[in-house]
């Protein structure tokens, strides 16, 4: 069973995109939304290099071949 975020997947690309956008920094945008800021890098991170669906929390636990 996955852990349960503070956020949602809304909240966290839109506090991604706030960051993005300029709206504000890293330390900032992570109070605001009540998370780490550590956190809140990883997440920038995924989505400048994946895009923003791969912040998306995943329903299942993943599974890896024997």
């Amino acid at each position: 069973m996955p852990r349960k975020s503070k956020l949602t997947d809304e909240e966290r690309i839109a506090a991604v995109k706030e960051y993005l956008d300029g709206k504000g920094n890293i330390a900032e945008i992570a109070k605001k939304h009540k998370i780490s800021s550590t956190t809140f890098i990883q997440l920038v991170k995924r989505a400048q290099s994946e895009g923003l669906d791969s912040i998306r929390l995943s329903s299942h636990n993943k599974k890896y071949p024997k």
